[in-house]
């Protein structure tokens, strides 16, 4: 009997992992076929760039550093402090002092926050009061994103036709070659997630754009003032409007910021709620989410009390399942990155070969995300407040969202380096 269960369960985990690996295989085919598409300088209207700023994220420097070096006809960027005791506020002066020589960056404090929505959404909807007349599209920039210097050019390319309404990247985390346990966690579980993120086409604000024009029709900073996060509302707008959001395969953007476990756990758990709240294939999250623990867990059980009960077949059977398994889940991460380093090529950059103790590293931290993935859907499901960068909200609906308290980023710590949920 407890054989038959074994082989039902090792086969049910296997078989998950495979389909898994199909996805990643199919989605890496598709992938390295589609070409980056650059507005030619004649196509490059004028564009403003908005950032958000609450504490001074590690990469902040280069981010600015990034969109002050485009290689782009005519822009403006409007950089929102969350305020003037901001860690950040000393920081972006001067980064603006030092290599804004074309004076394009416009550094706004935020004032009145509403409570009807995130600090972030706020910070937007103030930068799109600021913007000029001239402005034809508007452009969204995460402050942990550095942007090469066709960036702008390859968000607003595809913009051409006139089916394509919003055009989005999506966000790689580049373990360090030091990483400990957190960084393998999220890389590790991100990269099953940013293939089904894009293969559903849901946006990421941290490198997105839209026609002015269309981001006026969609409603959007209408919705932006009653929302916790920028994205989450973007792909029901854009669809309303009868327009299409398009993946730029030259926006995958790396990041290499190192974090902390800890860290992970709050971070999965706060991108499930955007996605309960925001996004209709949720509940397929939920059910793969459990699906994949039930299986993965059961694996371990039976691994556990065969030892103890010295039954070598059973032993034999889950051992080489979750080895097997885990084997497949390491090869479709290095699939998803062979995706990365495409991406990085279309815009002349590289990612740099992975090591074999990488791959070790990855293969430990399959069960581990796996684990962390299963306990933060079931934690978003019975989440009703959230805290993000100090701030605590009550999460009533997607369109009914309260800000509890307020108070500047003061932080210390990893809180310093923007990792605060």
């Amino acid at each position: 009997m407890l054989t038959s269960i074994a082989i039902f369960a090792g086969l049910s985990l296997v078989g998950a992992a495979m389909i898994q690996w199909a996805i990643g295989s199919y989605f890496q085919k598709g992938f390295d076929k589609r070409p980056s598409i650059r507005s030619s300088e004649e196509e490059q209207n004028h564009a403003a760039v908005l950032i958000s700023v609450r504490g001074c994220d590690p990469s902040l420097g280069n981010c600015l550093i990034g969109i002050l070096n485009q290689e782009y006809r005519s822009y403006e960027v409007h950089l929102v402090v969350d305020h003037k005791t901001d860690p950040a506020w000393n920081f972006v002066q001067q980064i603006k002092s030092e290599h804004d020589a074309r004076d394009v960056l416009t550094i706004h404090e935020m004032s009145g926050p509403l409570e009807t929505c995130s600090l972030k959404c706020n910070s937007l909807v103030q930068a799109i009061g600021q913007i000029s007349d001239a402005s034809q599209y508007v452009a969204l920039l995460d402050a942990d994103v550095t942007p090469h210097s066709s960036w702008l050019a390859e968000l607003t390319g595809p913009l051409q036709d006139p089916t394509i309404g919003a055009v989005t990247g999506s966000q790689w985390f580049e373990p360090p070659q030091s990483a400990g346990i957190g960084s393998l966690a999220r890389s590790t579980w991100n990269s099953g997630a940013l293939v089904l993120t894009i293969f559903f086409s849901n946006p990421w604000a941290g490198s997105f754009c839209m026609r002015r024009g269309d981001l006026e029709r969609s409603g959007l900073v209408e919705t932006w003032k009653k929302t916790a996060v920028d994205d989450g509302p973007i792909q029901q707008a854009v669809g309303a409007i009868g327009l299409k959001i398009e993946f730029a395969p030259s926006l995958v953007m790396v990041n290499r910021e190192p974090c902390t476990f800890t860290y992970v756990n709050r971070w999965v758990t706060r991108m499930l709620t955007w996605s309960r709240l925001y996004e209709s294939t949720f509940f397929l999250t939920v059910i793969h989410a459990m699906f994949s623990n039930t299986v993965m867990l059961s694996n371990f059980v039976l691994l556990f009390v065969a030892l103890a009960t010295q039954n070598w077949t059973v032993t034999a059977i889950a051992a080489t399942s979750l080895i097997a398994s885990g084997i497949i889940c390491t090869h479709s991460y290095f699939s998803t990155r062979k995706c990365v380093r495409h991406s990085l090529s279309l815009r002349g950059e590289t990612l740099q070969p992975a090591i074999s103790t990488r791959a070790l590293g990855i293969f430990s931290m399959i069960a581990v995300a796996h684990l962390v993935y299963g306990i933060s859907c079931l934690r978003t499901l019975l989440l009703k407040q959230i805290k993000w960068r100090e701030i605590t909200y009550q999460l009533n609906g997607k369109s009914n969202i309260k800000r509890l308290n307020y108070a500047p980023f003061i932080g210390e710590g990893k809180k310093q380096t923007g990792q605060s949920i």
